[in-house]
């Protein structure tokens, strides 16, 4: 199926793919709808509008409206990202601060709100690792433009590490085969990498272990023993 937001109303129109016909049209209280993440586990879809002051959650067995939640998307409509590890929604909004909701599943409900304390305009999950990626951008005292990339902990919901960029941040994606998160400047022309990598447990042998020698022996031994062969007579 493929859900469609209106640009006019609430409305969430959902077609049919195997004949191509609308089969429901949903009524999501939320104000032109713009986008949405899937949650393929729960059968749910999150859809927001940087115009609501709301999203509503669908779901997408029944095409029904289970709930709305007061959060609304950024004005660049940046997309939400579900975590399937977690079972949990990302979604940042700029109304009225910068913050990163993030939404229980299982429940429907806001668990944690972080202040990311500037604008995101970019957003990716390294699944691998279980970590969120975003990048945010603010000034400094002498009004220089500054980007950050932050790494958000999603097993605890908390920021280890965040990195300053002196230039513009123009685009960021990821490679879960490297695994790699690659983040792009407009102002010189840089692509910046970085290794996102779980540490490994260190194989070290204990000083107590017994070692243990295994003999290999052949019976009878051509070079100890002698073989005696007898004919009839």
């Amino acid at each position: 199926k493929v859900y469609c937001g209106s640009s006019w109303d609430d409305k969430v129109t959902v077609i049919n793919c195997a004949n191509d016909s609308v089969i429901a049209v949903i009524s999501s209280n939320v104000g032109f709808p713009s986008n949405a993440v899937y949650n393929p586990q729960r059968r749910k879809i999150y859809v927001g509008s940087e115009r609501s002051s709301r999203c509503a959650v669908i779901d997408a067995i029944s095409d029904t409206l289970i709930k709305n939640l007061p959060i609304s998307l950024d004005i660049y409509r940046l997309a939400p990202i579900y975590n399937g590890v977690e079972d949990k929604v990302y979604w940042y909004t700029d109304n009225p601060i910068f913050v990163i909701h993030i939404i229980d599943c299982l429940a429907d409900s806001v668990i944690k709100s972080i202040d990311v304390g500037g604008t995101i305009f970019g957003m990716n999950l390294a699944d691998w690792s279980n970590r969120l990626y975003f990048t945010t951008l603010g000034g400094d005292t002498t009004g220089q433009v500054i980007s950050w990339l932050n790494v958000l902990d999603c097993d605890n919901d908390s920021l280890i590490a965040k990195v300053k960029f002196e230039t513009f941040y123009w685009g960021m994606t990821i490679n879960s085969r490297a695994p790699r998160i690659y983040v792009a400047s407009c102002d010189d022309s840089s692509l910046y990498v970085f290794r996102d990598e779980i540490p490994g447990i260190d194989e070290v042998a204990s000083p107590n272990r017994i070692t243990k020698t295994n003999r290999f022996e052949i019976y009878p031994n051509p070079a100890k023993s002698f073989l005696a062969i007898r004919f009839p007579q």
